[in-house]
């Protein structure tokens, strides 16, 4: 089985995501393992004709840009 076609069928199994969040957006950074907790996206600032990488170690999620 494929890398993908493990995450495929791990999709089949997991919960749709909600079309809004508690404040309404219908975008949104889970940047904890809690819903709708933490900033938004605008804590990254500026990111166009930046990189990003996202290091997502475990429960902690960095995202770096530079």
């Amino acid at each position: 089985m494929s890398l993908a076609e493990s995450w495929d069928r791990y999709a089949v199994g997991s919960k749709p995501r909600r079309p809004v969040n508690a404040e309404g957006e219908t975008t949104w950074l889970n940047w904890t393992q809690y819903a709708d907790h933490g900033p938004n996206e605008s804590v990254l600032g500026p990111v166009a004709g930046r990189r990003v990488l996202d290091s997502a170690q475990g429960a902690v999620a960095t995202s770096l840009t530079w």
